[in-house]
């Protein structure tokens, strides 16, 4: 299954009045903006109408919120890599995410003749979060910050790299 964009909601107001008080406050959310997924202080949305409904209530109610971009990714074919604990939001219900302000998908591709894709991505490793794929095509998370890292690793093996931003991926559902 290929990564699924999602619409996050992560409440700021710390501390909270009580380990249950984001639960509560998300499933007073229900009602009108229903999200599909809720873990500790991140309510998490199918479309970006129903993050804005969710919004526009937390307004209302006064408490602090932000926005976050996400990405699901299937347990099916998901390779962990070693910095996946640090990264990755698992839910209770087992789905997991990881936040694109955080992290950055890409995939190789050559570049030149000869180039080596193995080698590169055995540098990479340490660095990866995970590798998942889209359509049959690998892709790999990493740090948004080690970009430039990555995409210094690849030429040096002669690949290329391409970044996937989440817009390219679709929401969960077309319809609010």
């Amino acid at each position: 299954m290929n990564p699924v964009r999602k619409f996050g909601l992560e409440l700021q107001r710390f501390p909270l009045p009580s380990p249950t008080a984001s639960r509560e406050l998300f499933l007073g959310l229900a009602e009108a903006a229903r999200p599909s997924d809720i873990h500790e202080e991140l309510a998490v949305f199918d479309s970006e109408l129903r993050l804005h409904q969710a919004s526009l209530q937390l307004e209302q109610l006064g408490e602090p919120f932000g926005r976050i971009e996400l990405l699901q990714l299937e347990e099916v074919g998901l390779q962990r890599g070693e910095a996946f604990h640090d990264y990755a939001i698992v839910t209770r219900n087992g789905r997991i995410y990881l936040d694109c302000c955080l992290s950055a998908l890409f995939s190789l591709h050559t570049a030149k003749p000869g180039a080596e894709s193995g080698p590169a991505l055995l540098q990479l490793e340490e660095h990866l979060i995970a590798r998942t794929s889209c359509n049959g095509l690998p892709l790999y998370a990493i740090d948004r910050q080690l970009a430039d890292l990555a995409e210094r690793i690849a030429r040096a093996y002669g690949c290329g790299v391409e970044w996937h931003e989440p817009e390219r991926f679709a929401s969960a559902t077309a319809s609010p």
